[in-house]
This record gives C-alpha cells, structure tokens and sequence, in this order.
C-alpha cells in the first residue's frame, strides 16, 4: 500500500511538471503565433500603401501622356 501510494504520488508529480512545460510552451507558441498575425497586417498595410502610391504614379503619368499627346 505504500509503496502503491509513493508510486501514485511521483506519477502524479512528474504529470504536473510535463503539464506545467506544455502549457508554457503553449503560452510561448500564442504569443509567437500573435505576434506574427500582427506583423502580417502591418505588411499587409504596407504593401497596400504601397499599391496605392503606384497606382497613383500611374495615373499622374497616364494624365500627364494624354495631356502632352491631345
């Protein structure tokens, strides 16, 4: 019996120090997971902007050629 219960007792202990390493791994791996959706949406804007100031670039030149054209 007691040996039953010191084999139950460091099953027990090592059960919580393998819960206690995958839930800081899983903290850590939230928190990369986070970070990295957050940096998507920045370059998503950035690559927006981007877009935008070309797309602006390219209709001040396509005014600029029909001006000089007509």
């Amino acid at each position: 019996m007691v040996e039953d219960n010191k084999q139950e007792r460091e099953f027990s202990t090592l059960t919580k120090a393998k819960y206690d390493e995958l839930k800081v791994k899983f903290e850590q791996s939230s928190s990369a997971l986070i970070e990295k959706g957050k940096d998507c949406v920045t370059t998503q804007r950035r690559n927006r902007g981007n877009q935008s100031r070309s797309i602006n670039e390219m209709w001040k030149y396509h005014k600029y050629v029909v001006c000089v054209w007509k």
